[in-house]
């Protein structure tokens, strides 16, 4: 049976990547690990356009340890085409990254009512 707490070199997580946590379930009885989302590079739990632009301020450069946190993360030293595609790949994951956009629907009855409005301040 596993209880307690756990220190956290126990998880050994790569340096600049997601912090690992360890959680019970007390109704389940479960225990669950769990990390941080692989492409967040600031972790904010989204991944983003902050985060595209620090692998964007990356690519091409070697950044040793630096890891995630450098745009690093399949961990091979560098960030390249690959770190790119795991962060296109992970765009929008964790949260809403951004604003949303309204349907084209929406954005015609908007322009119909602009027009209306226009048009009622000229025949005046």
């Amino acid at each position: 049976m596993v209880d307690g707490t756990f220190a956290g070199d126990i998880l050994n997580t790569p340096s600049g990547w997601p912090t690992a946590t360890i959680a019970k379930d007390e109704s389940t009885k479960r225990i669950y690990l769990s990390f941080g989302i692989l492409g967040d590079t600031n972790n904010d739990g989204v991944v983003d356009a902050a985060d595209y632009i620090t692998v964007k301020r990356h690519m091409g450069q070697g950044v040793g340890s630096a890891g995630a946190s450098a745009g690093d993360f399949d961990l091979d030293g560098d960030v390249d085409w690959d770190d790119l595609q795991i962060l296109i790949g992970a765009m929008g994951a964790g949260g809403n990254g951004g604003g949303t956009i309204p349907e084209p629907a929406t954005l015609g009855l908007l322009a119909l009512g602009a027009l209306a409005v226009v048009r009622r301040r000229n025949r005046r």
